[in-house]
């Protein structure tokens, strides 16, 4: 089909630009305030932006080689895995840039809000990838076969994240409650670690799978007008 091979190269272009983009982004990023690795730099990995634009490079590297396969083939040569691993990642990019839009700017108004969101190293991690990355999978990358419950998969990085950040909370906990200076995301309310399993968890998780059931849509009805594959919804 014409149509694979039109999308496959415009995809092959995405992914390269991803892929060095994130590159790029993290050495600047690591080195824009020092010109040698200190233990600030090990801190900017603790955040769950830097982990998931490196988790959406590395899969963009990963697409690349199937990318000009179908180019030269003129057929879906993507691995299903694959396109089921592009939906936890690219996720995982959308939760950065609606949570720095909607959450973390605003709340960061005093200190350069929007402004400094969206500039230097953040622009490529808060805007450029997470929006290449939507385009990418919700309008060009492969015709494989998603079903509902791949949905799932999308809560994986998430999960591992909030291992992490929660024990990070507790290892600093003033006495019996939480260290509010320790929480660098702001997202658990209250000083007790309960608010943070019984509230903070769950909120995370379920606007994690959200959003990857919202772009499962956008691959759905993509796949099937542009391709001419009608299937019913599956959730088994």
């Amino acid at each position: 089909m014409k149509k694979i091979r039109k999308y496959s190269i415009v995809a092959l272009i995405i992914n390269i630009i991803i892929f060095l983009s994130m590159v790029g982004a993290l050495v600047w990023f690591l080195y824009e305030t020092t010109n040698k690795f200190t233990d600030w730099n090990y801190r900017a990995f603790r955040y769950f932006t830097t982990d998931s634009n490196i988790f959406m490079g590395l899969v963009a590297l990963i697409l690349i080689p199937f990318n000009i396969k179908s180019i030269k083939h003129n057929r879906e040569c993507t691995p299903s895995f694959f396109t089921k691993l592009n939906l936890a990642a690219t996720t995982s990019v959308t939760l950065t840039f609606l949570t720095v839009v909607c959450f973390l700017a605003p709340l960061e108004i005093n200190k350069g809000g929007y402004f400094s969101m969206f500039t230097r190293s953040n622009f490529v991690y808060h805007f450029l990838i997470p929006v290449l990355a939507i385009i990418n999978f919700t309008l060009f990358e492969t015709r494989n076969r998603l079903k509902f419950r791949h949905c799932f998969y999308s809560l994986i990085p998430m999960v591992l994240f909030a291992c992490f950040y929660i024990t990070y909370q507790v290892m600093h906990m003033n006495g019996n409650k939480l260290d509010k200076q320790y929480d660098f995301y702001h997202f658990i309310y209250g000083n007790s670690i309960y608010s943070a399993l019984y509230t903070s968890l769950p909120i995370m998780l379920a606007v994690t799978f959200l959003f990857s059931f919202l772009l499962f849509l956008a691959y759905y009805y993509r796949r099937k007008n542009v391709y001419k594959l009608a299937y019913k919804y599956q959730f088994n």
